[in-house]
């Protein structure tokens, strides 16, 4: 397949890059930096291509010709830029991917959501899950710039296909973990009082798990994914003891809630994904530290 990928030259683009070039994809990242460039890595065999999501010409351009889109780019959090730039960013960045799909005759878009458009991480006032692990079902709660924008990006793919059958894809991941942030930022957060549990609701993916999904979505084929959306996490909770002992000793209202969540399993589940596509993680911070 000749895969564009947004993003391509970021610290996710590039690990998506490279697992789509090891399994025989033609790939073309289209980003504001090359690889290489302060972030992120330059992959072999990719090509380059600098611009900006937010321009349309420049978007179609790139896109034609492609089977399928793989859409990255985005402000990564809030807090950075101010809010309005946040939002217009990434909301813009969905749209032009979609609408220059349609436009450039690419049939396919697997696009970026993040666990933040449930709208936990980066809330004003605070409020519980409805249920405990939390699907693609439950409710999108964002109140803030950064989960807002995923949310409305999540409603443009879905618009897209019903406008006009584009086939579409995303991919909700949490905290995505570097190979050589084990040592480092994990274990800070193993060994730290664990108090903010709405942070990171206990859910991280390895980068290289990441890549692996985004290929198999893309690799699927049409009777098996036409409008989805898929949570994408390691099987075990960012915690050293189970979330059905651990949340109702940080707040009683978790008593309910926590009371189904077995062994070492996360407050977000990725069956889904791990039913449709088979997907199934591979690396666990239990395999790289001792705590």
């Amino acid at each position: 397949m000749k895969i564009l990928v947004t993003g391509g030259a970021g610290n996710i683009g590039a690990h998506v890059c490279e697992e789509l070039g090891k399994h025989g994809h033609h790939v073309v990242s289209f980003d504001r930096q090359r690889g290489g460039e302060g972030r992120g890595h330059r992959v072999a065999g990719v090509t380059y291509r600098i611009g900006d999501h937010e321009d349309l010409g420049q978007f179609c351009e790139v896109a034609s010709g492609m089977d399928a889109i793989a859409h990255l780019s985005a402000i990564p959090a809030p807090r950075t830029y101010p809010n309005a730039t946040v939002f217009r960013t990434n909301v813009m960045g969905a749209f032009n991917t979609h609408e220059a799909a349609v436009i450039a005759g690419v049939p396919y878009v697997v696009s970026t959501s993040s666990g933040s458009a449930f709208g936990f991480a980066w809330w004003h006032r605070p409020f519980y899950p409805k249920y405990l692990p939390m699907d693609e079902d439950h409710p999108d709660l964002a109140q803030d710039a950064y989960g807002l924008s995923k949310m409305v990006g999540e409603t443009i793919a879905h618009g897209f296909n019903r406008r006009c059958d584009l086939r579409v894809c995303v991919i909700r991941p949490p905290w995505v973990v570097q190979p050589d942030q084990y040592e480092t930022a994990v274990r800070t957060r193993l060994t730290a009082q664990p108090q903010d549990w709405a942070g990171s609701l206990y859910c991280y993916v390895d980068v290289r798990d990441l890549a692996t999904a985004f290929r198999l979505a893309l690799e699927a084929p049409p009777e098996t994914v036409q409008d989805e959306v898929f949570n994408v996490l390691a099987d075990d909770a960012l915690a050293t003891e189970p979330l059905s002992q651990l949340l109702p000793r940080l707040d009683p209202a978790f008593a309910d809630l926590a009371a189904g969540l077995t062994g070492t399993q996360p407050m977000v589940s990725a069956e889904r994904i791990q039913r449709v596509l088979g997907w199934r993680p591979q690396h666990s911070w239990r395999q790289y530290l001792r705590l």
